[in-house]
């Protein structure tokens, strides 16, 4: 089950022309706008799969710099990820749900706020 806080992908486009528009696709008879509830589920696993990635690289930045703290390790993490997540094919929003979801899985703080990954 995908969680709430997941980004949904809803962003809205603007195409030239005098006429309001929207971006639809039709889908079994509908017209979709947004991912369907099974690209979702697909885009959130692969978001899990990358998070228990790097877990693992939070241990091994950890056993490589045992002076670092938890802000610096996160702030590490964070500069990874914005860097890559054009390669990974992440949105922004899904980057910031990944460093955020290692966080709450590392007991990090982030003063309750999404750290932002443009």
């Amino acid at each position: 089950m995908v969680p709430a806080d997941f980004p949904r992908g809803t962003q809205a486009a603007t195409l030239p022309g005098a006429a309001p528009k929207f971006l639809a696709r039709f889908i079994d008879g509908r017209y979709i706008v947004g991912p369907t509830p099974e690209e979702l589920a697909v885009r959130h696993r692969g978001c899990v799969d990358l998070v228990e990635q790097l877990q693992k690289t939070v241990l091994q930045f950890a056993a490589q710099n045992p002076t670092w703290t938890k802000v610096q390790l996160c702030e590490r993490l964070r500069r990874g990820i914005t860097h890559e997540q054009h390669r990974w094919e992440l949105s922004s929003d899904e980057a910031g749900w990944v460093l955020a979801e290692l966080a709450r899985r590392e007991g990090w703080d982030l003063s309750g706020s999404r750290p932002k990954t443009s």
